[in-house]
């Protein structure tokens, strides 16, 4: 059997006119990282997250388990997103654009903790434009802008806030013009 390779999820800080890497690596306490299986030429790889749209507008939801992965993206259902996946999303590269769709077994499920799973409406498909990481906390009130690198395709990176107003904030990232305000 053929080893797959991996590709590896790696937080950048960016400035309006360019990229650089942050941190060295996984001991770096700047860094964060995202290893999705698969991904052979045009195939793609598996992330252990969940996902969810408002339109064509995909968010990536990572972290470790119990981080609230499941429970962001029900939150942001009951705001009027659309289920992606849960708990394993399917990332694969088109042209020069990331995209999110479930794995057959996953398709219209979604996790409930204390509750069980629930069935939801699923779409696939769907252009990744937002990532955010669950498992660190932002601590700055207006924080350094941050982006993921995945197959050389630079998303921007939001970190979970312990603010009950993250849903509506990633709504709003969603639905609008989904870029930092610069003015």
């Amino acid at each position: 059997m053929p080893i797959r390779p991996r590709i590896r999820l790696a937080r950048v800080s960016s400035s309006a006119s360019r990229s650089d890497p942050v941190g060295a690596g996984p001991h770096d306490p700047g860094h964060s990282e995202l290893i999705l299986s698969g991904g052979d030429a045009g195939e793609p790889g598996a992330a252990h997250a969940s996902a969810v749209a408002f339109g064509s507008r995909g968010v990536l939801v990572f972290g470790p388990s119990g981080s609230g992965k499941s429970s962001l993206c029900l939150s942001l259902m009951a705001l009027g997103a659309d289920l992606i996946s849960d708990d394993r999303v399917l990332v694969s590269k088109r042209d020069a654009a990331l995209w999110l769709s479930p794995p057959a077994a996953m398709q219209g499920k979604v996790e409930a903790r204390g509750v069980g799973i629930l069935s939801a409406a699923h779409v696939c498909e769907v252009p990744l434009v937002l990532a955010v990481d669950m498992g660190k906390t932002e601590k700055d009130r207006l924080p350094q802008r941050r982006h993921v690198t995945i197959g050389g395709t630079s998303i921007p990176l939001l970190r979970k806030t312990g603010a009950p107003d993250l849903p509506a904030v990633l709504k709003i990232w969603l639905t609008g013009e989904g870029r930092w305000n610069d003015g």
